[in-house]
């Protein structure tokens, strides 16, 4: 029972910080494209929100 207690209590922070995580991987992803794709010669799509709400993008050859 003290498990459940612990879950109950711990998870909104932890969804909390999971989102922060999220945006900063976001965040990254998008510094990292904006270096790659001038260097590289490579087209850079962002996929679509509905999908990947994280803001990724993929590389397009």
């Amino acid at each position: 029972m003290e498990a459940l207690k612990h879950l109950a209590t711990n998870m909104p922070d932890w969804l909390k910080r999971l989102g922060e995580l999220g945006g900063q991987i976001a965040k990254r992803q998008r510094n990292l494209a904006q270096l790659i794709e001038p260097r590289m010669g490579v087209k850079l799509k962002r996929k679509h929100p509905a999908c990947d709400p994280s803001g990724a993008f993929f590389l397009l050859w």
